[in-house]
């Protein structure tokens, strides 16, 4: 699942998988995890629909939790 995470459905068992490392405190593994999820490809100069804007959400909450486990792994860099 970690070698392909742009396949379809591979987001949500990415997802999974890294919210259970997180909890149980292996930081750095939900941390490898999270980084692989791309950013959405959204155009910037248009008005975002309802499911885009729910994307685009739904990545920053990913970039919160990705940052959350590099700080409880203590990976300040």
């Amino acid at each position: 699942m970690a070698k392909e995470p742009e396949r379809k459905g591979q987001r949500e068992h990415i997802l999974f998988l890294a919210n259970c490392y997180a909890s149980i405190d292996r930081h750095v593994e939900a941390a490898r995890l999270y980084a692989q999820l791309p950013p959405p490809k959204i155009d910037p100069k248009k008005e975002l629909t309802d499911a885009e804007l729910r994307e685009l959400q739904g990545y920053w909450w990913v970039q919160a939790r990705y940052a959350r486990s590099l700080r409880q792994a203590k990976e300040y860099t």
